[in-house]
């Protein structure tokens, strides 16, 4: 399953994806000009990752968070 999002001119916005083998949600935003990624959200079943990327397409920064309460945040 998947869902792809446009800005009104055509260039991309946003894409979610589902991956069925593991249960994990990816959703991939991007920058004005429909190609360069500017973030990545993986949701699984057990935690939320989360990368920021700059127009060059470097990792600016990327937290990592277990979605139990009872295990511990941590970065990656």
């Amino acid at each position: 399953m998947s869902a792809t999002y446009y800005r009104s001119d055509g260039t991309l916005t946003s894409v979610t994806e589902h991956n069925p083998v593991n249960s994990a949600w990816v959703t991939k935003k991007y920058y004005d000009d429909g190609k360069t990624v500017k973030s990545e959200t993986v949701k699984s079943l057990d935690c939320l990752k989360v990368t920021n990327y700059s127009q060059d397409g470097q990792i600016v920064n990327s937290t990592t968070q277990a979605l139990d309460p009872n295990k511990e945040k941590y970065r990656s």
